[in-house]
Parts: C-alpha cells; structure tokens; sequence
C-alpha cells in the first residue's frame, strides 16, 4: 500500500494554540479545596475571582474584546485548578456517576466511560461531554425563551442573556473561557474537528467538564429548574430513504484491514494510529456507539489530510484563520488570496468521486443528516440514531476507502483496461476471442459481470462478494490470455 497522506511533525495544532493544552505538572502544591463546594461542586465565584483581577461583570463585557494573551493568562492562572480537578476525581473515584448531578442532560450521559476503560477514554469523554453540554445550555437557551431555536454556534450560545437567567456571571465567564473563544481554550471545536492526537490533550480536560456539568447541575437542581428538552433524532435512516439497499450492508471483517493501515501509516506512530486501533476494536466488538463519537473526527481529519497535501495547504489549527473544516473542504476554492481551485474536488487527479459524494450527502448536504454536525452539537439520542450496525459500516469502508484506496482502484482500473482491450479485439481482431466458444464464454461472463460492478459498485465492490471475485479471476485469465497469443496490443 502507498501512503497518500502526511502528517506535519508537530501535529495540527500551532503552537499557540497549544499551550492551552499543557500537560499535568508535579511542581503544583498548593491545595485548591477552596475552589470547590460540597459534594464536589466548583466555587465558580472564587475561581473567577482569583483568575480575574475585574469584577465579575466587567470582565464579562471586557471578554468580548480579549486578545489571546489576555485568555492565556486566564488559563495559566486556571492550570493549577484544572490539575487540582483530576487529583480530585482520582480520589473520589469511589463517588459514583450516580451521585453527580448528570440528569439535566438526557439519558446520552450513560455513555460517559470510566477512567482507564480503554487508551481513547478521555478523548472520547470530551467528545461527549462537550456535546451533551451543548445541548444542556441550549435546552435551557430553548426553556427560558419560550421556544425559540437556540444560537447553532456554541460561543454564541454561551454569551446569551437566557443563560444569566438560570447561571451566575461566573458560571458564564467560565464557559467562555473553556469554550467559548476561538482566542481561548476553545476546546469542543479543537477534538470535534479532528485536530489533536490522543498526546495533544491532558487528561485533566475530560475531569473538568464532567466536574463543570455537575456544579451546573447542582444548580439547577437548588434553583428546581425544569428544563423543557427539545426533541433528539433518533433515526439517521430516514434521510436516505435511496439508500436503502446500502444501508443494507452488513459487518464485515475489518481486522484484515487493521494490519494493512498500521503498517502503511506506521510513521504516524502514537499520534493517530492509537485511535484507529481503537476503532478498529470497537467495530469488532459491536460498540457502535463509541465507535461513532470516535469515528467522525477522524474522517474529518483524513480529509483535511488530503485537502492540504493536494492544494499544498497548511492545515494547522491557527488563532487568525478559519479552521479547514468539512465545509471547507468540500468548497471550490482554496482559501488563499488567489482564490486557487480546489484540486481535491479534481476527481480525474484523485480517484475518489464515489466516496466524496457519499461524504458529501452524510455530512455536509443542507437537506441531507449532517452526520458530524447533529451528533458533535448534541442533537441525537445516541442509543436509537447510532447503535447501528448498517450505519457502522457505511462509515468503517468510508474511512478504509480514504486510507487504503490504492488495491480497489488497481483492481478497477485493471478491470477496465481488460475491458478496452476486449473492445480493441472486437473491433480489429474479433476472431481472435469468437472463433473459440470456450474464450467467447469466458468473455461474455467477464463482460456480464463487470457491467454488473459498474452498475452496482457499492454493492459488489466488497472484496468478499462474489461477482467482484468473479469478475477479478476472469479478468486475471483474460490478462493472461491477452498477454500470451497477442502482446503487441497495449
């Protein structure tokens, strides 16, 4: 297999942005019990009284005009307390998920994992719990105003006034600085598009939110708040009511794939290959739901790959653009001054029209599901939409399609090509195949089975169906056959 994609040494985070994500330090002794109230809840007044030197409202009005300097100099002032977090949560390990206040999110929070399950748990932690606390603001945003729709960007959800109503101002100035500011931490857009490796992101981040969820949810709890929950897509299958027959696929064996991406990416070392060997477990063991949240960046992420490689682009994610998003992506243009066109939309240069389609109607089509969009904002019931097998594997073969494309296209083009020559035959030489009734035999199957394929790739392209094998093995004995009584004919 040929690699196709490279990874920049450093990762996709520029290096600004990457000293919100400082690892735990040993050198932190003080005790930081001051910061938190019974029962494990944050004093959200004391923290933000002692990372800010304003007034809780005027440094509110004031975050809308913090610089990046301004913001790290917060978070470095809150390290200490994110660290302190995950000490805490280490010894309370004992206080079980029941006892925080988890509810006013929705029946989605089951799939929190405890610490330690597996090498992802903590990516796969902020994943959901970034999205589940979306969805809890926006629930609230959509309780308090009456029904209006909630602000679909977090950072603006964050800002609105229907939240005072409910949380203090330091509540809100947390949540900014947490995730609210491109300037800032801003940490649901850095994991949900796909940007950090599993060593890019501290453990203490997955500890911080799950302990954020809960002091929110002590409040609304004192404060006897009932939230009004918007409805939750629980079936994907209803965007594609044309894809039925390939919503059909079934699981396929996909650890014989495992060894052939270990390999061919192996330069990439821990930084990515430790979540796609995850993926490949979850697949294998039907934990469909894991495998989704864990699944989706990473596509986000190979595409981006790809987008930068072909348009000679940098990718990183930086403080004074636009990240490189699905959207991006699949735009005509390359954001540059020059407006150059987007070579990875060029599928005569890259031979992914079929997949890039499909991705294209899962993703990104405005009537279509919004695959990435709809789960990362919260806006699914996990359990119904995502515990799904047909749908697993729909994305397992996009992502193997993106990352080992070369042996199905080798195998097609060789298809074709077989194809050209038996045309040239008929064409100048048609005795040569009709005059023996075994060879036109073996050519009418070849023929019958490649149209077969090409009028029903999806369904026959799996390397196990039988028509592909067939078509393959006649395809093999007519290059054989080819090559041995007429090898002139190129």
């Amino acid at each position: 297999m040929v690699k196709l994609i490279n990874l920049p040494k450093n990762g996709l985070i520029n290096e600004k942005i990457a000293k919100f994500y400082q690892p735990s330090s040993n050198e932190i002794n003080k005790n930081f019990s001051e910061y938190f109230e019974g029962n494990l809840r944050y004093n959200f007044k004391r923290i933000i009284k002692d990372v800010c030197s304003e007034e809780a409202e005027s440094i509110h009005k004031v975050l809308y005009n913090y610089t990046y300097e301004n913001y790290l100099e917060c978070y470095q002032k809150l390290r200490p307390v994110f660290q302190y977090s995950e000490d805490v949560m280490k010894s309370n390990c004992s206080y079980q998920r029941d006892n925080l206040q988890l509810q006013w999110l929705g029946s989605n929070t089951k799939w929190i994992q405890p610490t330690k399950n597996s090498t992802t748990h903590c990516l796969e932690n902020i994943l959901l719990l970034t999205s589940l606390l979306e969805n809890g603001l926006a629930n609230i945003f959509y309780t308090v105003s009456n029904g209006k729709k909630p602000p679909h960007l977090l950072k603006d959800l964050i800002n609105c006034e229907e939240l005072r109503d409910v949380f203090d101002i330091e509540v809100i100035i947390f949540l900014k600085i947490l995730m609210g500011s491109p300037n800032s931490i801003n940490l649901r857009n850095i994991v949900w598009h796909g940007f950090p490796r599993i060593v890019d992101i501290p453990n203490y981040y997955a500890d911080v939110l799950l302990l954020t969820i809960h002091s929110l949810g002590s409040v609304i709890k004192a404060k006897n708040f009932k939230i009004t929950c918007r409805q939750q897509i629980v079936d994907f299958g209803n965007y594609f009511p044309e894809f039925s027959n390939f919503f059909a696929i079934g699981i396929f064996e996909s650890e014989r794939y495992q060894d052939d991406v270990l390999k061919t990416y192996s330069e990439l070392g821990n930084d990515f290959l430790t979540i796609w060997s995850q993926l490949f477990r979850f697949y294998e063991e039907k934990a469909y739901v894991r495998f989704f949240i864990l699944i989706l960046p990473q596509i986000e992420l190979i595409l981006r790959l790809y987008f930068g490689e072909i348009n000679n682009y940098d990718v990183t994610a930086k403080l004074d653009e636009y990240y490189i998003t699905l959207d991006t992506i699949f735009e005509g243009l390359v954001p540059t001054p020059e407006k150059r066109e987007n070579k990875l939309l060029d599928f005569e240069l890259i031979p992914f029209e079929g997949c890039f389609k499909l991705i294209y109607d899962i993703f990104i089509a405005p009537s279509g599901c919004r695959l990435r969009d709809k789960i990362s904002h919260g806006e699914v019931n996990l359990e119904a939409a995502c515990n799904n097998s047909q749908l697993c594997s729909v994305l397992m073969q996009l992502f193997l399609n993106l990352l080992l494309p070369e042996q199905i296209f080798n195998d097609l083009t060789e298809m074709w090509e077989s194809v050209a020559d038996i045309y040239v035959l008929l064409q100048n030489q048609p005795t040569m195949i009709l005059s023996d009734s075994q060879t036109t035999d073996r050519t009418l199957r070849f023929l019958k089975n490649s149209l077969a394929i090409s009028e029903n790739l999806v369904k026959y392209s799996h390397p196990e169906s039988n028509t592909w094998i067939k078509a393959l093995e006649l395809c093999h004995k007519f290059q054989e056959f080819k090559s041995r009584l007429f090898p002139e004919i190129k």
